[in-house]
């Protein structure tokens, strides 16, 4: 008995890693106790019993249906990333989009550094009120637009990590208001200044590789001619889920 008990749970252990084992466990341990009450309680009435043989009988179709439809519309999100042979593949199953961001291309768009010559007041934030009004200044100043990144595995030579930097708009897919993008990396990218590109309506950015975290800025110009400084620290904590 002890033996079994042990057995079921270094099971249940190895079905608790991924989305799709918990499914399983779950589905296997309320199929098998409907079972053991309907098969091994015998005081129970045969109209009594009926809800739980229907249960028994509907809830497999149930299940099958469910399943078929987390299958074909969200199968991505039914792994680990321990479940890919290469880490970098789960990362790009959940973000597909990412891969078609163009390389940093060594052809810079300028090769100045990028400085705002825009001010900003300084906001009392020594209130809750105050805290708020700088925060709002800063989605002002930023028209909405924010920089993100995502890290993968990079198979480049001395490269630790490929990584997708790439616009984000606050509460808004409505991307058409951004006529143009340039990304500094700094100085081991020689100082240039690189064009982002346009994937999809939503997805403005690009992609480069490096050893080591470093500060990126973006200089994002939209229809209007009005332009504001984005800044990312693009760092390597992602990796630690990664590993």
């Amino acid at each position: 008995m002890n033996s079994s008990l042990k057995e079921f749970g270094k099971t249940a252990t190895g079905l608790s890693k991924n989305p799709l084992g918990i499914i399983a466990l779950f589905i296997v341990l309320v199929y098998g106790f409907a079972s053991l009450v309907v098969g091994f309680n015998s005081s129970f009435e045969t109209i009594e019993k009926l809800p739980l043989i229907w249960f028994l009988v509907i809830f497999p179709v149930f299940v099958l249906v469910v399943f078929g439809w987390l299958v074909s519309q969200h199968h991505e999100k039914l792994y680990a990333p321990s479940d890919y042979k290469e880490e970098k593949n789960f990362v790009a199953t959940h973000n597909p989009s990412l891969q078609k961001l163009e390389y940093a291309k060594p052809n810079p768009v300028s090769s100045a550094m990028i400085s705002s010559g825009s001010k900003s007041k300084s906001l009392d934030q020594s209130s809750e009120e105050g805290r708020e009004n700088h925060r709002n200044a800063i989605y002002a100043r930023n028209k909405g637009y924010f920089l993100t990144h995502v890290i993968e595995p990079s198979e480049k030579e001395n490269q630790a990590y490929d990584i997708f930097i790439y616009l984000v708009r606050h509460k808004s897919k409505d991307y058409s208001n951004v006529k143009s993008t340039e990304f500094f990396f700094g100085s081991y990218w020689g100082n240039k200044i690189y064009e982002g590109s346009k994937v999809e309506e939503n997805l403005i950015g690009l992609k480069t590789s490096a050893y080591g975290e470093f500060l990126c800025t973006c200089r994002v110009v939209f229809s209007d001619d009005e332009e504001v400084i984005l800044e990312r620290y693009i760092d390597f904590e992602m990796a630690k889920l990664l590993n």
